[in-house]
């Protein structure tokens, strides 16, 4: 594998599409953002010794993070989407959508996730089913405001650390 990927922009994802990226992968990004429509998938499942790294491309600079599902409320539909990240590293988040957004409509499985100094927002976890587990949520706002480390609608949250502070780690 090639590594550093670059990502130009922010990608859409519309209903179908699959995406799937692989242990040891190395993204950076200009300061985009990745949507995921009702509809599409992201599995990123790295490992301990291999995790995958969302990062802006300039270190002094940002990216939008990842909104998984469209913005709808809590409707009585059967929840077709889920969204596996496992081991990764999402790295410098600020405005948009924070580093993981998970929407009302989209299960999102998160395992063993590190959010290292998020400006807006850590995780969101909305849908019914989703998960956020093993992970850390490094929270830092320096040159903006942090509005929530992690934001749990219906999913649930478990042996995660929360560390807000000016310096993040």
């Amino acid at each position: 594998m090639t590594n550093p990927h670059y990502l130009t922009g922010s990608q859409i994802f519309s209903a179908g599409s699959r995406l799937t990226i692989e242990p040891g992968t190395l993204i950076c990004t200009d300061g985009g953002f990745m949507l995921f429509h009702t509809g599409s998938r992201l599995t990123a499942i790295g490992t301990a010794a291999a995790p995958i790294t969302f990062t802006p491309t300039n270190p002094a600079s940002t990216w939008s993070g990842i909104q998984l599902g469209d913005v709808t409320s809590y409707v009585a539909t059967p929840l077709a989407d889920t969204s596996v990240l496992t081991n990764l590293v999402l790295a410098r988040a600020a405005k948009g959508f924070g580093a993981v957004n998970g929407r009302e409509q989209h299960v999102v499985l998160m395992d063993s996730v590190r959010i290292r100094q998020s400006y807006y927002a850590g995780a969101t976890v909305l849908s019914p089913g989703s998960r956020m587990i093993r992970s850390i949520v490094d929270t830092v706002g320096t040159g903006g405001s942090v509005t929530f480390a992690v934001s749990v609608g219906r999913g649930t949250i478990q042996a995660t650390t929360i560390r807000p502070g000016p310096t993040g780690a």
